[in-house]
């Protein structure tokens, strides 16, 4: 599998970054997961939307799915369309908070003729690529995303607070990308998000091959983060940029 990161930050972009998002290639398929603001752009770098076999959606908070209405118009208006609409597995809030949007008219017809929404809760497959959603502690219906391929996992908690049963559904990930909003003794309400020493904590009790921190808070350095998250886990550890690239 090759995971290509198209977004790294929380609630808002650094100067030249992007919100959440990656592409996944693995099994034969391409997925992209989340679709924060920035990251339609940046999966045109390496790749067409005519070629995505599938959309994630792990929650419906503005940060992971701005770009989704970028996409409605570049694949609605397209001179060379799509036979079928494109598989987007989300939340049903998700596909709500985009609807509302739109606002009814031309653009809601679009949307409606380029996706096809489908729950995500239970397992499935895209092409040879299997996933295996796990829901999150979060303020809205959230979650992560276990990815299989050729032997290999990928885990993505997306958006979480730390929750007793997490290193079980992170466990001996071969690549663990995953949360590390807060840095330091920041205070922040708890139930929402992780900071960096949790996060390494999570690698260290699952046993993943490696960590990759994401979704650090913009103003916050990432390298106090894998400084915070070192403290518990001895694994290779990196902040996520966009344009990285992981081979699994």
């Amino acid at each position: 599998m090759q995971v290509t990161v198209l977004g790294c930050n929380a609630a808002f972009p650094r100067a030249g970054g992007a919100c959440s998002g990656f592409l996944v290639d693995g099994g034969g398929a391409k997925v992209w997961i989340d679709a924060g603001n920035g990251t339609f752009a940046n999966m045109q770098r390496v790749a067409s939307w005519r070629e995505l076999d599938a959309m994630i959606i792990t929650h419906g908070h503005a940060d992971h799915i701005s770009d989704v209405l970028p996409l409605m118009y570049a694949m609605g208006l397209d001179d060379n369309p799509r036979d079928e609409p494109l598989p987007v597995h989300a939340p049903a809030e998700a596909e709500q908070r985009l609807r509302a949007l739109l606002g009814g008219g031309r653009s809601s017809e679009l949307f409606n003729k380029v996706f096809a929404f489908q729950p995500l809760g239970g397992d499935f497959s895209v092409k040879g690529l299997s996933v295996r959603p796990f829901r999150t502690e979060h303020p809205i219906d959230s979650y992560g995303v276990r990815l299989s391929a050729d032997g290999r996992d990928v885990v993505y908690t997306s958006d979480t607070a730390f929750f007793p049963d997490l290193p079980d559904a992170c466990a001996e990930a071969d690549l663990l990308i995953a949360e590390a909003t807060y840095v330091g003794e920041v205070s922040a309400d708890g139930g929402v998000h992780m900071w960096a020493r949790e996060t390494g904590r999570l690698a260290r009790d699952a046993k993943v091959k490696r960590l990759v921190l994401t979704h650090i808070w913009a103003t916050f350095d990432p390298k106090q983060a894998e400084a915070e998250a070192r403290e518990s886990y001895d694994g290779p550890i990196e902040a996520a940029t966009e344009g990285n690239v992981y081979t699994v």
